[in-house]
């Protein structure tokens, strides 16, 4: 169906990791004091742990360094510019793995992020709604790449993506507090 983007582990589920930690990070500042520097320290600690757990793919190297960088400007007070981000996360990747750029991982990785930082207005131009835009920027951009290596190109993907994308939220959460507790034996 053309939507095994949604399931690879990328931005979208660490973004998940992501807001998960930073809502428990925001219930405990009601009663201690965190300061900045732990704060992002334990985001990262999280983070890291969960990327380590699906195994460091280029994709989750991306959406980890994007991601640790919107969140250290939030608790900065800094600004963040994704594009500069997506372009620090490609210089990384390469710098640890020169090959990086021949892998199939990283270029649908960066492709997709780069089609939705460039291309998603353009599409809220056609269709009203955000998260179809969104979808949109990033299947049709990486589409000749998918058809390229699997030879395969279908429609069915525009339609099941949504509905795919809501419910990986769901599953992103729950296997990240499996992980969580699996460690403390519960």
């Amino acid at each position: 169906t053309g939507i095994a983007h949604v399931f690879a582990v990328s931005g979208l589920h660490i973004g998940f990791v992501i807001a998960f930690v930073m809502a428990i990070l925001n219930l405990l500042k009601r009663k201690f004091r965190l300061p900045k520097f732990a704060q992002l320290f334990l985001v990262a600690v999280f983070t890291l742990f969960y990327a380590a757990m699906c195994g460091f793919a280029f994709s989750v190297i991306r959406s980890v360094i994007m991601g640790l960088l919107a969140v250290a400007s939030v608790i900065y007070y800094e600004n963040y510019s994704a594009k500069a981000a997506l372009v620090y996360a490609a210089f990384i990747c390469v710098i640890w793995e020169p090959y990086a750029l021949c892998n199939i991982g990283f270029q649908l990785s960066f492709l997709a992020t780069f089609a939705l930082l460039f291309t998603c207005n353009l599409w809220r131009r056609f269709v009203k709604s955000t998260a179809l835009a969104t979808m949109l920027s990033a299947q049709i951009m990486t589409a000749p790449l998918v058809a390229y290596y699997f030879n395969v190109l279908t429609l069915a993907g525009l339609i099941i993506s949504p509905l795919a994308t809501f419910l990986a939220g769901f599953v992103v959460v729950f296997a990240f507090l499996a992980m969580l507790f699996s460690l403390v034996g519960f």
